[in-house]
């Protein structure tokens, strides 16, 4: 009876941790969604002939103060392509040019 309490436990907390997680993603409350995101890897590949690309962190003191105004641009132009650099912080990066 107590192996079988166990594991009901250990399911019902594994369930709790993955709807957490769904949750999470799904409300991911980040407004630079609502944009062209692409990788660091496509910024210079794109088929555009010629394009905006906007690269921030959502941390980053200086692209919070210039936030808004990026998107009232990019809402009035649809070749911006924004890339969250973020992601790409421990990795090193090259293109070959």
């Amino acid at each position: 009876m107590k192996k079988k309490l166990n594991k009901i436990i250990i399911i019902g907390l594994a369930i709790v941790m993955v709807t957490f997680i769904f949750y999470k993603k799904i409300t991911d409350n980040n407004p630079y969604n609502d944009f062209k995101n692409i990788s660091i890897n496509e910024s210079l590949n794109q088929k555009d002939k010629s394009y905006y690309l906007y690269y921030y962190m959502k941390d980053c003191y200086y692209c919070n103060l210039i936030k808004e105004d990026m998107f009232n641009f990019a809402k009035k132009h649809k070749n911006i392509y924004f890339v969250d650099i973020d992601k790409y912080k421990n990795q090193r990066i090259k293109y070959d040019w």
